[in-house]
This record gives C-alpha cells, structure tokens and sequence, in this order.
C-alpha cells in the first residue's frame, strides 16, 4: 500500500479510538460532575445548618441590645446595632416572638395609622395627619396631638380622660412591632403592643 492510504487508515483508526473513548468517557465525566455537585450542594447544606443557631443566637442578642439601648434613650447606640442587623440580613424579617419588624428609629418608621396598647390597656390611635386619639378598650376616647421631637422621640399631647387636664407622653418606635412610652424621654420604658386597626 502506498505510505500517504497507510497514514490516512492510522489516522482513521486513531480518530475512531478516540471517538469510542469519549463516547465512553462522557457518561463517566457526567457522573462525576453529578457527584460533585451533590458533595457541593451537601457542603453548602452542612454549613448552614451548622452557622444558623449561631446567627439565630447572635441576632436575638443584638436585638435584646437595641432594646436595653431604646429604653434608656440611646438612639445612636439603636442605629449602630441597626447597622449590624442589617449587616447579618437580620433588620428585616420577624422578629423573635413572630411578629413582623422593619427595623429603623421612629424619625424614619411610619407609625402613622397604627394603634398601640399599653399595659394597662390604653389605647393610642396614630393618624398621618399628627391627631389621634387615646381611649381605654375603646370607650371614653379623647383627642390626642403629635409631633415628631429630636432623638427620635413622638411627643403626644392630650387629656387624660373626658375633661381631664392635658398630658403629655414621649413614644420610642423601635420597630413595627416594638414601641416604648413614657412621662418623659427619660421614661419612656414602658413597653407597647401593637394593635391590628
């Protein structure tokens, strides 16, 4: 045979082999990325599990901490530990007792439109317009006043009671769902719920 077809069926043949072997090899090559991407994925799964008490923990101390901070009045302390919520993806979502929480300070959340309840069982109705009033289980309502004050605070004005001298009381908003008020910025530690309207 003349030595230029020798080389064509070498070549031929080689081609032929290579083919078969990677007809062969891909399935193989395919299941080890399958395996790889399992292993991955099983890693990634591990970890998680692993760090999520840990940032679980990590964040209800955080959040135990802005609240000492709002009760004693330390806004700038709040937006620090707001800061490192937010820097762990924890100032939004729910917070530890299930309740919604957008957390922010009270000069930025928009409590307007809620109602909060204090422990006694008083009622504050918030409305956009800086008015709402106060009432106890609903009955006996009197009108209210507010406005936004430095250091975060929601100055309120009103009676008491039906015909009853005027009061003032100073509200913290920490959260959606987390509130404090008080006679006075110092005071303000009592804590609030928040009521669906």
């Amino acid at each position: 045979m003349p030595p230029l077809i020798v080389r064509f069926e070498k070549l031929m043949k080689t081609k032929t082999q290579n083919l078969i072997v990677g007809l062969v090899m891909l399935p193989l090559l395919c299941f080890a990325q399958d395996n790889l991407d399992r292993l991955k994925a099983s890693y990634e799964n591990a970890v998680s599990k692993a760090v999520e008490p840990l940032k679980a923990t990590y964040e209800r101390e955080l959040r135990s901490l802005m609240q000492q901070h709002a009760k004693a009045g330390r806004l700038d302390d709040v937006a620090k530990v707001l800061a490192e919520l937010k820097a762990i993806g924890a100032a939004e979502g729910v917070s530890n007792d299930g309740a919604p929480v957008v957390a922010s300070t009270s000069t930025q959340f928009g409590f307007e439109g809620t109602v909060w309840k204090t422990p006694t069982g008083t009622d504050f109705t918030f409305e956009p317009d800086g008015k709402g009033t106060r009432s106890f289980g609903g009955a006996d309502p009197t009108s209210i006043a507010w406005r936004k004050r430095a250091g975060g605070f929601v100055e309120v004005t009103g009676a008491g009671t039906q015909g009853g001298q005027k009061t003032t009381w100073y509200f913290l908003f920490v959260s959606e769902s987390e509130a404090y008020y008080g006679p006075s910025k110092d005071g303000a530690t009592m804590p609030l719920q928040r009521k669906q309207k």
